[in-house]
């Protein structure tokens, strides 16, 4: 895969900023700031439960357990700081290096919205074709406000991940080793990352390995994180807020269409764990990776240049 692969601007110039590091220790520093992340984020839960507590009298037992799930995605912002924090001050990265472009930013998300929704549409197309899943009706008691608040919650929760696992870890150990183990090592962290979600199986294991895969490829040609933190940001939204399905084996009531997946279909639709978990995923991915790597266009280098003096801080 290298031989059609190369090293964009914020890779490179993250090999000009850093050493590098033995693999093994990067991931263990990685999986080190990963529990920190996760720690900073239980203490913001904390701070947020705490004004819940305050309401919690006054509205439904149910939108009290959507807030603290949309709370819950705004806690990642955390990570998401904790990452950037740990490449500026330790790794004495840019920002530019993890892919933080301000030029074409609403471009880049715009279309990353709509490669994602694409995207995730495709499994439940062929759930609906293939009869493994079902949109019964449009959910007239959904709250458009907390529906909102979700989306709102996905851009800061995909975001975070793909800075953490994609800005940070995989330019990092792209620095002393090749392309093709900088891709696998993040994309085999992302998918262990889930293993302890509801409905977790080998099949979704291998998916979100893959997600990990295109997402990094994605990154890698476009060097900007805007692009990838929105198709993983839209793909979750879409999945369990739009298409009411379960993500990663957690399922919302915020949502636009009232679903059934048929539970002796669970190799299309994932079952449980949600359309990740399935095969219709699983072809999806593995066709994006494909067009990627042969049809995916790099970014020029004259529309790095500006960029590298303003965020190289």
């Amino acid at each position: 895969m290298d031989r059609r692969l190369k090293k964009s601007e914020p890779f490179i110039q993250a090999a000009r900023e850093m050493k590098g590091r033995n693999i093994i220790i990067q991931i263990a520093i990685f999986i080190l700031i990963f529990i920190a992340s996760q720690f900073v984020s239980g203490i913001v839960m904390y701070i947020f439960s705490m004004g819940l507590s305050l309401i919690n009298n006054v509205i439904a037992e149910t939108e009290l357990l959507e807030l603290i799930a949309i709370l819950t995605l705004f806690s990642t912002l955390g990570a998401t700081l904790l990452g950037i924090l740990y490449c500026k001050f330790i790794e004495k990265r840019s920002l530019f290096s993890m892919g933080f472009i301000k030029k074409g930013i609403l471009k880049e998300y715009g279309a990353g919205l709509l490669i994602g929704f694409i995207m995730i549409s495709i499994p439940a197309l062929i759930g609906i074709a293939t009869g493994a899943f079902k949109i019964t009706s449009i959910n007239r008691e959904m709250s458009v406000g907390l529906f909102l608040l979700f989306f709102l919650g996905y851009v800061f929760q995909g975001m975070s991940e793909e800075v953490l696992l994609r800005g940070y870890l995989f330019v990092s150990v792209s620095v002393k080793n090749s392309l093709s183990i900088a891709i696998l090592t993040n994309s085999i962290l992302f998918s262990a990352l889930h293993f302890k979600n509801p409905g977790f199986t080998g099949l979704a294991a291998f998916n979100l390995a893959l997600f990990g895969i295109f997402a990094s490829l994605y990154f890698l040609k476009r060097g900007s994180i805007w692009g990838v933190g929105a198709i993983h940001s839209i793909w979750n939204f879409a999945m369990g807020n739009i298409y009411g399905v379960e993500v990663s084996g957690t399922k919302s009531a915020s949502v636009l269409f009232n679903s059934v997946a048929d539970p002796n279909m669970a190799l299309v639709n994932g079952g449980s764990f949600g359309f990740e978990g399935g095969l219709g995923v699983t072809f999806v991915l593995i066709v994006a990776i494909v067009l990627v790597v042969l049809f995916g266009d790099y970014k020029k280098q004259e529309y790095f240049i500006k960029e590298k003096e303003e965020l190289n801080i």
